[in-house]
């Protein structure tokens, strides 16, 4: 079990997650303990399945926690109005975006909605958060475009940019560099991390990029397919055997002083010696 810090902007005590469908809790994790503290860029790991995307979404108030508390700031995040919560939570879901014939610049205008009021109008503050947002994440040149037109990865730079455009203290991305190449998820995860040092933000982002988070996360969530979770250092989870064990598979081995899995060679899984 993990300690958490009541006092956090965000935390968990004894938190369960799953769905609960006609009156059956489906339980994917429970007795969760974790916080995510101001200036800290968190990486949150774990096997296909093990319910990243769930913790996310509960972790936004988008899904009701099955047992546990979440608090924000100390405020039971249920008890939070969704305009109040909007100004210090912003999520980036995986889902693909349904913007119609929306341009860029008008999809990332949507993440002053919590400002602008019921009809949406915007005053100059708002303007310049926009252009800022979109210039941040290199997308200035796509403002124009419809977002239909936009490729996967293209559309994934904007839904960043609505999120950076909201100015919430507290940032939730679901595998926001999973539909970009190498040198744009290495630019992504930096320009993340860069971010939530220099403006004092709590970035959570969910990834399969072992790698990537290795290098770039200052905590990791590591979320098992047994439904435990660890929060520490990547050195600490990297050396005390937690991620070989969240990722074990007979075809890798883990090397704990480089931190990385390392595939045998098919002579060496097979038995075979070369010539």
């Amino acid at each position: 079990m993990n300690p958490s810090d009541p006092n956090a902007p965000l935390a968990t005590a004894g938190l369960s997650i799953g769905y609960d469908e006609k009156g059956t809790a489906g339980t994917i994790a429970c007795g969760l303990d974790v916080s995510l503290q101001s200036g800290q860029f968190v990486c949150l790991l774990g096997p296909n399945g093990a319910g990243k995307t769930t913790l996310l979404r509960t972790l936004s108030g988008a899904l009701p926690p099955l047992a546990g508390d979440i608090r924000l700031r100390g405020t039971q995040l249920s008890a939070i109005p969704p305009r109040e919560r909007a100004h210090q939570i912003s999520v980036v879901l995986a889902d693909r975006i349904s913007a119609g014939m929306m341009d860029a610049r008008s999809l990332v205008a949507l993440g002053r909605h919590p400002y602008s009021g019921w009809l949406g109008r915007l005053n100059a503050k708002d303007r310049e958060s926009i252009a800022w947002a979109l210039e941040i994440v290199g997308a200035s040149k796509l403002a124009e475009r419809p977002v239909a037109e936009l490729s996967d990865g293209e559309q994934q730079k904007v839904a960043i940019a609505r999120a950076l455009a909201q100015e919430a203290s507290i940032l939730l991305l679901d595998e926001p560099t999973a539909h970009l190449d190498l040198p744009n998820r290495i630019e992504t995860m930096a320009l993340l991390r860069q971010l939530s040092h220099e403006k004092n933000l709590s970035i959570l982002l969910s990834t399969h990029d072992l790698e990537l988070a290795l290098r770039q996360a200052d905590q990791l969530w590591l979320l098992a397919a047994n439904g435990t979770l660890r929060q520490g250092t990547p050195e600490q989870l990297a050396r005390d055997g937690a991620l070989a064990r969240a990722f074990a598979h007979e075809a890798l081995s883990w090397e704990s002083l480089r931190r990385y899995f390392n595939q045998p060679a098919p002579e060496a899984q097979s038995g075979q010696v070369p010539e």
